[in-house]
């Protein structure tokens, strides 16, 4: 930051008045001289000063009176004080008024005031900046505080920093006091809330991230908050906390999910009138067809072949239509319908496409809940489609393991692959499959490379 422009010089002694402008000229500083305490009072009155000096002993004003009325119309100036020899009491009295400092005019005074006036300059841009940072960290904190986005700032060091601060949005939604969380440290955070994995990896990286959280209200409700993890930096770009900036989704992934299971409820209610509506309807035509074949044989011999036909694609309807009713309605509603349901695609795929697909099961019990099964046997449909449509494999697996309480769903192909870091490898067929994951609390990672096949791994506790 420049220095001041403006140093007021008011002294009623010209002929000092020239030594000292002479002396600070040298050290390349400029001062406005005003000869009386009226004149800097006019001069003032519609000019501003950076700095005045001023000589407590005017011949029309007393110094402190100078000051005072210049308080009392609201153009106080950070000021110095000059004094003689005798005035040094007065002087400190000034001080405490809020004089930034005091020259007595002796033989040391014109080498001393050049040091004197850069040691009060540096002052005055010492005390804007310190005024500046308090004010936005007045600012930055009103903002913090009365956001509706639950916001912790941590310590840097360690695996296990200390809380600095929390809002009064996060205590509020994890449903505890400052004071509890202020001053503690992670570990204790978790006991209250459950396990912060994204933050604890961004401890052990060092790099700030984004992404969601499964934690729990103090009282055990579920929250899902979406979670942006930043550095705080000093002064000197050192990193010295960590900020956490959440938001709440419980609800709309709530909403989100009973959106989509309504969806799927309604595929699997069209399904069941696909089977039950027109696919009885197509089997009662195929069999009147074949009941009419004798008696067209007899009467018309010529168009029996025509007939067969036409029950040969009452037949294809027949199928075709019982295997979208499964498509779209695919989970029965008991303990092991996943693992049925998975086994029965694996079937369809090999009759259907000609590629061999094999289902490997090792749990049948302890499976999830049958929206979170429907969601699973969707991802493993989504991943088998995407997976012929783009690699043309010779070989599919679909496995279902359950091991440590996590069950994970894997679909393996030997196909063509991809190259995961292509910027155009996030197809509808992956984000709808990533969005199925998302709303069962589930982890979804994809490995490819080109020539190499494609795995999909989904991974969930089975408790959820």
């Amino acid at each position: 930051m420049a220095s001041p422009e403006k140093i007021l010089f008011v002294d009623d002694d010209l002929d000092f008045v020239r030594l000292i402008q002479k002396a600070l000229r040298r050290e390349g500083l400029t001062t406005i001289r005003v000869n009386s305490g009226r004149d800097a009072i006019q001069w003032l009155t519609c000019k501003k000063a950076d700095l005045m000096l001023v000589d407590l002993n005017l011949r029309d004003i007393d110094g402190r009176d100078l000051i005072n009325h210049l308080e009392a119309i609201g153009r106080s100036v950070p000021f110095i004080v000059i004094t003689g020899k005798n005035d040094e009491r007065v002087a400190v009295e000034m001080i405490k008024r809020g004089a930034l400092d005091y020259l007595v005019k002796d033989v040391k005074f014109i080498d001393l005031i050049p040091a004197v006036i850069r040691r009060a300059l540096a002052q005055l841009v010492n005390e804007r900046r310190l005024a500046f940072a308090e004010k936005q960290a007045r600012l930055t904190g009103t903002v913090v505080e009365q956001s509706p986005n639950p916001t912790i700032i941590t310590e840097r060091d360690g695996s296990n920093p200390g809380i600095h601060y929390i809002n009064r949005a996060f205590a509020n939604t994890f449903e505890c006091s400052m004071d509890e969380i202020v001053g503690r440290n992670l570990a204790d955070l978790e006991a209250l809330t459950g396990k912060w994995g994204l933050f604890r990896r961004a401890l052990l990286t060092e790099k700030p991230t984004l992404g969601e959280m499964q934690l729990h209200t103090r009282s055990s409700r579920p929250l899902v908050m979406d979670c942006t993890i930043t550095k705080v930096f000093d002064r000197a770009r050192g990193h010295t906390h960590w900020a956490l900036i959440l938001r709440d989704f419980t609800e709309r992934k709530r909403l989100e999910r009973e959106i989509l299971e309504i969806s799927d409820c309604e595929q699997s209610r069209i399904g069941r009138d696909l089977h039950d509506g027109l696919g009885q309807q197509l089997t009662a035509l195929e069999l009147y067809t074949a009941g009419l074949k004798d008696e067209i044989r007899a009467k018309a011999p010529e168009l029996v072949k025509s007939l067969e036909k036409i029950g040969q694609h009452l037949r294809e309807a027949v199928r075709q239509t019982r295997a979208l009713a499964n498509g779209l309605s695919p989970i029965s509603m008991h303990h092991d319908g996943l693992a049925n349901e998975l086994c029965k695609l694996a079937a369809t795929t090999c009759s259907m496409t000609g590629a061999s697909c094999e289902f490997i099961c090792d749990t049948r019990r302890d499976l999830p809940d049958v929206g979170t099964a429907t969601q699973l046997y969707r991802i493993a449909q989504e991943a088998v489609t995407n997976a012929l449509k783009h690699g043309r494999p010779k070989n599919i697996w679909i496995s279902l393991h359950n091991s440590n309480g996590v069950l994970e769903l894997k679909v393996t192909d030997n196909g063509r692959g991809f190259s995961t870091a292509a910027p155009n490898n996030g197809g509808m067929g992956l984000r709808a499959m990533k969005y199925r994951a998302d709303l069962i609390g589930a982890t979804l990672h994809v490995h490819s490379k080109r020539r190499k096949g494609t795995q999909i791994a989904c991974a969930i506790p089975k408790l959820l």
